[in-house]
């Protein structure tokens, strides 16, 4: 059972991974932002066409965009973890680590 939530857990990382380097290169073909500033380093466009925010606006997608494959990756950790402590401990090995506080002598 752990084998395949593990398995399972490195498919959703590649995912991510995959779905991260795939929206950055439809920023860099599709939008302005990425592709005006990588242009304008290889000196194929000038660099008075490229303004303020066009930087911003690469900046921003980057941020957002990794910051959600971090996010969906810490969620499926967490579900792998829990979901591990459960199959391999048992259920009641989890009410012990939830409830210790709480005996019921």
């Amino acid at each position: 059972m752990e084998f395949i939530v593990t398995i399972k857990a490195l498919i959703v990382v590649l995912l991510g991974i995959i779905y991260l380097m795939a929206s950055i290169q439809l920023i860099m073909n599709g939008q302005r932002g990425i592709s005006a500033i990588f242009l304008r380093y290889s000196s194929v466009i000038p660099s008075s066409d490229i303004t303020e925010e066009d930087y911003v606006f690469a900046a921003v997608t980057i941020f957002l965009h990794i910051a959600c494959v971090i996010m969906i990756l810490i969620i499926f950790i967490l579900v792998v973890v829990v979901i591990v402590f459960v199959c391999y401990f048992g259920i009641g090995f989890v009410r012990i680590l939830l409830f210790w506080r709480y005996d019921d002598k």
